[in-house]
């Protein structure tokens, strides 16, 4: 796994830099050596493409930043860590990117390896994954599927460069959901005489093929704001993970009906906090 930190200038020019990062939890599929040869010209071609844009700087600066965060699961960052991650670089957006060749099997194709990278862009400001992208090659040897894979890769980079750019300038103008008083704590005095909302039926989030393609175990937490008619009027993501999980999550929860929240009676508009943790074989709450 590596890591991609995008910093800005005082002139206002963005630095760019490479951070490889040890994957602690490689799949023993993995191709073993192959995989730091994969990921240093993945690196390589990071530079190549963004250095019209972006000044390349001294990776070990930033390696030392995020080494210090400590993050168990860097892939399922919450929105603070995230933030805490970039300001801790002082850069303004940075993507966290994993890559592997893998040897796989399936009844279809028989035996072959893919070469894959997922990328995950998260803005320092919002902390949240404005920008996602998995590219895969498969081919009948690592060499032929990295080959295929950088092709690919190749016309990404190029096409996405402005499109990554544009949209994060969208994502920090985006405001947050309209951010309605969470529930109170239990006991506390704001909770005498209120009742909660709860859903008349609940929706169980789809566990997205993609994610299970990559057995991927995350968990999605999701601040879900709805007003005084039971209607959900805003949401947003508070720890994401990619492979489709937070669309998910978002369409499951849109999908229910609510029972508005009351306080002494009367319906009253809240921030509902959720949880939901992905696995291979299945969701749970």
């Amino acid at each position: 796994m590596l890591i991609i930190l995008l910093f800005s200038e005082v002139e206002g020019q963005k630095r760019f830099a490479v951070v490889l990062v040890p994957e602690q939890q490689f799949d023993s599929k993995s191709v073993g050596t192959k995989v730091s040869t994969f990921e240093e010209k993945i690196v390589s071609k990071f530079e190549e493409v963004f250095q019209l844009h972006f000044r390349v700087i001294d990776s070990s600066l930033a390696k030392s930043a995020f080494k210090a965060q400590g993050f168990q699961s860097p892939l399922n960052l919450s929105i603070v860590e995230a933030r805490n991650l970039g300001n801790a670089i002082g850069c303004d957006f940075y993507a966290l990117v994993k890559a592997e060749v893998l040897l796989r099997t399936s009844l279809e194709k028989g035996t072959y390896y893919e070469a894959y990278s997922a990328l995950f862009f998260v803005s320092t400001a919002t902390g949240r994954l404005f920008f996602w992208n998995l590219t895969r090659a498969e081919a009948e040897s690592p060499k032929l599927a990295e080959e295929k894979f950088f092709s690919a890769f190749n016309d990404f980079l190029t096409k996405a460069l402005t499109e990554i750019q544009l949209v994060l300038d969208k994502d920090i103008k985006v405001q947050d959901a309209m951010g309605f008083p969470e529930i109170p704590s239990e006991n506390s005095p704001e909770a005498k005489d209120f009742r909660p909302p709860i859903p008349y039926r609940r929706i169980k989030p789809e566990y997205p093929s993609l994610a299970s393609l990559y057995v991927v175990t995350a968990t999605i937490d999701i601040a879900v704001d709805i007003d005084e008619q039971g209607r959900i009027v805003g949401t947003e993501i508070l720890r994401w993970a990619g492979y489709g999980l937070e669309e998910s999550v978002i369409n499951a929860v849109k999908a229910m009906n609510w029972r508005p929240a009351e306080r002494k009676g009367k319906p009253t508009p809240v921030r509902v906090l959720l949880r939901y943790n992905f696995k291979k074989g299945g969701e749970e709450k």
